[in-house]
């Protein structure tokens, strides 16, 4: 990924406002980043019918595997489950499947890979006992925009409950999932007038693409514990506006020579202290999937937690990577609607197979190294009235 120096933003969008949704103070300092929210925002809305499939590696940290092995335990003996609990390790493959129209969606997950447990194999072999292993080895949720059906393997039965299009967040059953694939990485970029706002900081070029760098920094009301909280994204306005990077960064004191360290990489904060990254997602491998609109199709999100000695970060690390994207295209075949991992009965070739079912990838994602955290990129100095305060 080159580099460029960080230069200033002299760039000169279209600008429609909407004075009952902006902040004044935003609509009036800043219209370009009025603009690139808006070109953000509108991501999600632009695919009216998709089918997609997409695979979500996952590296979890050591606190939260020592959290499963405990959870396992109370799962049954291993004789019942067919693993011990000693044997998970920190990984986890998750196969997704998304279909959508504008009136219904679909959303089916298979977890053949459970904190390093081949459970696809457990389950062929009948390793699991009568209560499945604890966890939703294979869900199914879909929706007619009236009520919500909800199906799990381990009791074979379809829960409806109501649906409320106004609902938001984690509730919202099908945005969250698709954000969380990486089709379309967003937020809500603006805030409330009184929140912090974002700025235009700088401009660099990551996976060949232009990209306009904003920032925001967080106040004493919004973090009260430590204000230093820093977010910095890159939006490629020539790419209809896709996020390739998102950075969560927080300043804290120093140790000897730490400082140093934080200028070298061109975050030069004047005082004793050091940049730390809290969190980063990269995206790259775009493509155009329609006319004018591009998708990443491979995404790293990785997230720190502190280490078991409490000085260290702990890293969660997931991987996504989008199999099959079809826009605008009709309904989806029976086999697209019908669960992965289920058993096929294929006529014309006299066999059997698990629809969906890609052995290799998991033989490959268990014997593959644990990938390394990200460093904090060289761009975006934090000046102004982002400058850092003592935390």
């Amino acid at each position: 990924m080159a580099i460029q120096k960080v230069r200033p933003f002299v760039g000169c969008f279209l600008l429609v406002v909407l004075p009952a949704i902006l902040g004044p103070a935003m609509a009036a300092n800043d219209p370009n980043i009025e603009t690139i929210c808006r070109g953000v925002e509108r991501r999600p809305g632009v695919l009216a019918t998709y089918t997609a499939r997409v695979v979500r590696k996952e590296f979890i940290p050591s606190r939260t595997l020592a959290t499963h092995k405990l959870a396992a335990g109370s799962w049954g003996d291993p004789k019942s489950l067919g693993f011990h609990p000693d044997e998970l390790t920190d990984r986890s493959l998750t196969f997704m499947s998304v279909w959508r129209t504008p009136s219904l969606w679909w959303l089916e997950t298979l977890c053949p890979v459970f904190d390093g447990v081949n459970v696809w194999e457990l389950y062929k072999l009948g390793g699991t006992g009568d209560r499945g292993t604890g966890f939703g080895y294979h869900t199914l949720t879909a929706t007619d925009g009236r009520q919500v059906a909800r199906w799990t393997d381990n009791r074979n039965m379809v829960v409806l409950e109501p649906y409320d299009l106004q609902l938001t967040g984690d509730m919202n059953h099908l945005e969250t999932k698709v954000i969380q694939t990486g089709l379309f990485h967003q937020d809500y970029l603006r805030s409330a007038p009184a929140g912090p706002q974002l700025r235009v900081v700088g401009t660099d070029t990551l996976a060949g693409r232009h990209c306009v760098v904003i920032q925001r920094k967080a106040t004493r009301a919004t973090r009260p514990e430590n204000p230093n909280q820093y977010t910095r994204i890159w939006v490629a306005p020539e790419r209809s506006y896709a996020i390739l990077r998102w950075e969560g960064i927080r300043l804290v004191k120093a140790r000897d020579g730490q400082e140093q360290l934080s200028r070298a990489l061109g975050i030069p904060t004047g005082l004793a202290l050091r940049a730390e990254l809290t969190h980063a997602y990269a995206a790259s491998d775009l493509r155009e999937v329609v006319p004018g609109f591009w998708v990443p199709w491979r995404t790293v999100d990785q997230a720190a937690y502190p280490g078991e000695d409490g000085k260290t970060q702990d890293w969660h690390i997931r991987q996504l990577e989008v199999k099959m994207l079809v826009a605008g295209g009709a309904q989806a075949s029976v086999l697209d609607l019908m669960p992965l991992g289920a058993r096929v009965n294929d006529f014309f070739e006299k066999r059997l197979y698990p629809n969906g079912w890609q052995q290799d990838e998991i033989e490959k994602f268990l014997a593959e190294p644990r990938p390394e955290p990200e460093q904090i990129r060289p761009v975006a100095t934090l000046t102004g009235d982002h400058a850092p305060t003592e935390p």
